[in-house]
């Protein structure tokens, strides 16, 4: 269980980055071709992702998906000691949860200056009203070459289609918690 404050994200939130970088890019770089990741593209790839998501976890639960989601964001989850020299870091997302009621706010908050976390989980957390509520579980290295995303090979890239939290002894199709707040579902 994580146990971080949680904090809320609105659309127009992180529009251009007002946080502290962590860069160690070299001066000149051997590359020649670099396809950049861009806004529009992170943001309907987002919205692809939580469409296969939600087809996903419909086979493992009981509960109807509704197709309109909220995310639920946990940054900075993983170890980024050994990360290569054009990878960029935010030390102060460490253990940050934040909510995001749209598409358009998660994008907004993941995508920054540029660049985008090079991996994100993308799972069914639970249903809240009239929305199912997903869960990004995002790499703490941000990058700006789409070709060095995770999952770039299938086409999702930067997001891994994953299974809800299973429960344990599970015995066919469960049904997601239905809450309201996002600390006591994660």
């Amino acid at each position: 269980m994580i146990s971080a404050p949680i904090e809320r994200s609105t659309p127009e939130a992180y529009q251009t980055s007002t946080t502290t970088a962590v860069s160690v890019r070299p001066t000149s770089t051997a590359r020649t071709l670099v396809y950049d990741v861009r806004p529009e593209d992170f943001h309907t790839q987002l919205l692809a992702a939580t469409y296969a998501a939600l087809r996903f976890g419909q086979g493992y639960v009981k509960n109807r998906l509704p197709l309109e989601a909220e995310y639920i964001a946990s940054l900075n989850q993983s170890y980024d000691a050994r990360r290569a020299d054009d990878e960029v870091v935010y030390p102060e997302d460490d253990g940050r949860i934040v909510e995001c009621g749209t598409a358009r706010a998660a994008a907004n908050l993941l995508y920054r200056d540029g660049r985008c976390p090079g991996w994100i989980d993308i799972s069914v957390l639970a249903v809240r009203k009239e929305r199912t509520v997903m869960h990004l579980v995002c790499c703490g290295r941000y990058v700006d070459d789409d070709q060095r995303l995770y999952y770039y090979d299938r086409g999702t890239q930067p997001f891994g289609i994953k299974s809800p939290a299973l429960p344990l002894r599970r015995a066919g199709r469960f049904r997601l918690p239905r809450f309201v707040r996002a600390k006591k579902a994660l």
